[in-house]
């Protein structure tokens, strides 16, 4: 916005005096800035030597001293795993899907879901995370998702509803309740779509995809892929998380996970694919080649002993990457500043080269990539005029951060969510010097969530 020392200019928060890391298509960084806040998007942004007197605010945040960065986006999780942290410890995936996951999905209620999402609303906020992408496949009954929905929408935080499906696979392990048709699970996307989404004023967008390789059939793989077409929603798949995806597949198909995939049309730039752990050198090219998105889950990679997934190949291959803390049960945390170290220190161990990634492409990934990722990069993904106002300011004035000689590396490499002062998400502040400023305290959802568990568990 152009300044007019004439023209006063009334706005809901003012951040003043802050390092700006915008991370727009210049990856602009402004030494001392100031942000302006309109109802929910971002007026002004500009050096504070452009700063004039007309301008006025509801609320002012000082920031000298302090960083603001585009909110992070988490790109992969399951919500309602947030109340299994510390189960099933130290399984492999198929002997932990089959303690835990499996049967404490079949438990899950609307009202358990609901509660599940207010809890991963309340580590996103505190670690700077402002969109959260959940992907819930466990529907062995009516309406779960919507649990998971209402509780983003309730606490502010911004959400993608991936609503996946299986509609096969009881021999190899999938609960036979979850099973429905392709369609069946399509005109539940649309119910979603009509009652959450195009209500939501943003805030919530609704896609669909099969749940795992070895839960879909080849029939609903090419029903996904057509549904996509005509409706124009995105879609995302677990895909080559371990071996078993190919194991599954050769055995039904004679192909592996990949072939098939391309024979039906299913690699897409509408495709997100999460973790990609064991893909070849020639299957990164083929999902580059045909634009597929990348949700890298290093900390449950590591956690479940999957492997190190060929991030830097694929990325060279042109898929787009984005970070995802996955379900908190194969991670124990939803902390996306956690993440962002994770992700960064899990490939240079693996190439044994400490520059075969940066602090700033970790970054990238979970901003303005992660925005391109979900398709949301017109709203969210960095700091700019006309843009959702979804930041943080970071505070480094912490033992851990001190010195602080760049601020993305510092973030990166050197901070815990004792450094997020405050979360904004769509023009309001959800988080501001360690206290919530949410629908819901904390105390009352650690207290619904205690009595809630201790039903479940017996």
């Amino acid at each position: 916005m152009e300044l007019n020392n004439n023209n006063n200019i009334n706005l809901d928060i003012l951040i003043e005096n802050a390092k700006i890391i915008t991370m727009n298509d210049n990856e602009e960084i402004i030494n001392d800035g100031f942000i302006g806040i309109q109802n929910d998007e971002i007026k002004i942004i500009d050096e504070m030597d452009n700063y004039n007197k007309n301008i006025t605010a509801e609320k002012y945040l000082k920031a000298k001293g302090k960083i603001v960065f585009p909110g992070l986006i988490n790109t992969h999780t399951h919500a309602y795993q947030i109340l299994l942290k510390g189960l099933g410890a130290d399984l492999k995936l198929m002997d932990w899907v089959k303690a835990v996951v499996a049967p404490y999905s079949q438990k899950i209620t609307k009202e358990i879901n609901y509660y599940a999402a207010l809890l991963v609303a309340l580590e996103s906020l505190q670690s700077g995370c402002t969109t959260v992408a959940d992907f819930f496949y466990a529907h062995h009954q009516p309406k779960l998702s919507d649990g998971v929905i209402e509780g983003f929408l309730d606490m502010g935080i911004r959400g993608l509803m991936i609503r996946n499906f299986h509609d096969c696979g009881v021999e190899n392990g999938i609960p036979e309740a979850y099973l429905e048709t392709p369609e069946e699970a399509f005109e539940d996307v649309e119910r979603l779509i009509n009652k959450y989404e195009l209500e939501s004023d943003g805030m919530m967008k609704i896609w669909t995809g099969p749940g795992v390789t070895w839960g879909i059939s080849k029939r609903g793989l090419e029903a996904t892929v057509e549904y996509s077409k005509s409706n124009n929603i995105p879609y995302s798949i677990h895909l080559l998380e371990t071996e078993d995806d190919n194991k599954h597949i050769e055995k039904e198909y004679n192909k592996k996970a990949i072939e098939l995939m391309e024979e039906v049309g299913f690699l897409t730039p509408n495709l997100l694919a999460a973790h990609c752990v064991k893909l070849t050198d020639e299957e990164c090219k083929v999902l580059g080649s045909n634009g597929v998105n990348v949700a890298y889950n290093a900390a449950s990679n590591m956690y479940l002993g999957s492997g190190i997934p060929p991030i830097i190949k694929l990325r060279n291959s042109g898929s787009k990457i984005s970070l995802g803390t996955d379900g908190a049960a194969s991670n124990n945390s939803m902390d996306m500043i956690e993440t962002l170290k994770l992700s960064a220190l899990l490939q240079k161990v693996s190439h044994e080269k400490p520059n075969i990634i940066s602090s700033e492409n970790v970054l990238k990934m979970a901003t303005k990539e992660a925005a391109e990722t979900l398709k949301m990069d017109k709203e969210v993904g960095s700091l700019e005029e006309g843009k959702k106002a979804d930041l943080f300011i970071f505070n480094p004035e912490n033992p851990k951060s001190i010195p602080m000689h760049n601020p993305v590396a510092t973030l990166v490499y050197s901070s815990s969510l004792e450094n997020v002062e405050t979360t904004i998400v769509n023009g309001k502040i959800l988080y501001e010097n360690n206290n919530f400023k949410t629908k819901y305290d904390k105390k009352y959802i650690f207290n619904k969530i205690n009595n809630l568990m201790v039903d479940l568990i017996e």
